[in-house]
């Protein structure tokens, strides 16, 4: 680790200023999902932050009694540069929206494997007169998985792959040293990986990538069965009842997912920029040599700059729409409500449980719909310093509880009380009648709720009075 921060802290040393209207999204694919780019005259890390950062960073050292690199994290902070660029790949288009259903998903299980789970001991404890600690040592938890919905595991199964790869997003990371600096760190790049191959236990291999305008250098990890294996040796000793949703097909996309998996890290010298790379395969590390088929073709990141152009420093992004249109599903925890409900209609026992049922489904309903996004286009958006900090956005996701077709009719008045900030909106009613809708059903659910389990002298005048029809 030392010889790596010694050998970057000179590479990254006499890295130039960069134009402004400079951008790496010339070379980037069209289909990005993610753009970040930043620049600042005085550098990346102004001097006036990179003592704060320098005294932090010696502390940690000392404490470690690493002292050598003291200096060598010193010249890496100094010269940085004036820009930096991220970026994500076209992959995490899918994988946002598809992660999130996933993660709704999961929650969903746990949800559904909890209720039935807290009803099992409820039941013990009220049928069978067992303490907490009774109940809890004689359940049985295949009682909670028989309750789980199959067909949500099979979607959380459909989510990990995509055209027979296991989905992970191509991640690019872009400095502009100069002519000479690129060169010294090309060739340091080389004997790092040179001296790291050579070591008996390293678990990547050298990869280089001749094809295209751009020779593309870096390590891939190397080839290994044995996930794949692993799966196929449970596959083929599962009965069907342990294979629950992974059915044949589901099976042949995610073995053939794991056995080509390979985690690459690459860089290549584009046109005076160095870009690194991460992500699943060397074929993933895309470069585009027409500008009409990059990130940049539309021309909004360049006309946005225009905005700061005689600021000291600006950040500038985009963020596709195809990723803002999966935010939703993050938001959309229905499946968990639902997942309740039907543990909850199994157990007919229960003096309350059609209004308990109908209840989660109520909130299932209003959270669904509350979720509800309108993504208008690419959201593009800069900030910059000048006479402060001035933020400009432009297309994205419209804000879901605000009606932006309603006329305004308060906005004279605010001018007249000479107030410096103003802020004027008006409401979606239909936003807020499903926010009651959930209210309500919440308030039914714990009325019936406190009805069903506690003891008759313990329950509130007049909730069994309160309970729906």
């Amino acid at each position: 680790m030392k010889l790596l921060s010694l050998s970057l802290a000179g590479l990254l040393a006499s890295l130039p200023s960069l134009q402004a209207e400079e951008s790496f999204a010339n070379y980037l694919p069209g289909d990005c999902a993610v753009y970040f780019e930043s620049f600042n005259k005085k550098g990346l890390i102004p001097s006036d932050y990179a003592d704060l950062f320098l005294n932090q960073a010696s502390s940690h050292l000392e404490a470690a009694e690493d002292l050598a690199d003291e200096e060598a994290i010193g010249e890496v902070v100094m010269n940085m540069g004036n820009h930096l660029v991220v970026a994500m790949g076209g992959e995490a288009n899918d994988l946002v929206g598809e992660g999130g259903k996933t993660m709704q998903e999961l929650s969903a299980l746990v949800s559904g494997g909890q209720m039935e789970f807290l009803l099992g001991l409820v039941k013990s404890f009220a049928e069978e007169g067992k303490t907490p600690n009774e109940a809890l040592t004689d359940y049985d938890p295949s009682d909670a998985i028989a309750g789980i919905d199959k067909f949500q595991v099979g979607f959380f199964l459909d989510s990990l792959t995509k055209d027979n790869r296991l989905a992970l997003p191509s991640t690019y990371l872009a400095l502009r040293p100069g002519d000479k600096a690129l060169d010294e760190i090309w060739g340091k790049l080389e004997e790092l990986t040179d001296a790291a191959v050579a070591e008996e236990d390293f678990e990547m291999e050298p990869v280089s990538l001749t094809e295209g305008k751009w020779p593309r250098r870096g390590l891939k990890t190397k080839e290994d069965a044995s996930l794949a294996a692993d799966l196929r040796e449970w596959w083929e000793s599962a009965s069907p009842a342990e294979r629950g949703p992974m059915d044949a097909k589901r099976f042949e996309k995610l073995e053939a997912a794991l056995a080509s998996f390979r985690f690459s890290l690459m860089w290549a010298k584009v046109d005076g920029w160095l870009v690194f790379y991460a992500g699943n395969g060397p074929e993933s590390f895309r470069l585009e040599d027409d500008v009409a088929a990059s990130l940049a073709s539309d021309g909004k990141l360049k006309e946005l700059t225009k905005l700061g152009e005689n600021a000291d420093g600006w950040m500038r992004w985009r963020v596709s729409k195809d990723l803002l249109e999966g935010l939703p599903a993050w938001l959309d925890d229905s499946s968990s409500y639902q997942a309740q409900a039907m543990a909850l209609s199994t157990h007919t026992d229960l003096k309350n449980q059609s209004q308990m049922t109908d209840a989660f489904y109520e909130i299932a309903k209003s959270r669904r719909l509350l979720a509800r996004r309108k993504v208008e286009d690419d959201w593009y958006g800069i900030g910059w310093l000048e006479n402060g900090l001035r933020i400009e956005t432009r297309g994205g996701m419209r804000n879901p509880g605000l009606d932006y077709d309603a006329k305004w009719t308060m906005g004279g008045g605010a001018d007249s009380a000479g107030s410096f900030m103003k802020a004027h909106w008006v409401a979606d009613s239909s936003r807020e009648k499903w926010s009651f809708a959930q209210t309500e059903a919440t308030l039914n659910l714990l009325t019936a709720a406190l009805d069903e389990w506690l003891p008759e002298g313990m329950v509130p005048p007049g909730v069994s009075e309160g309970l729906p029809g």
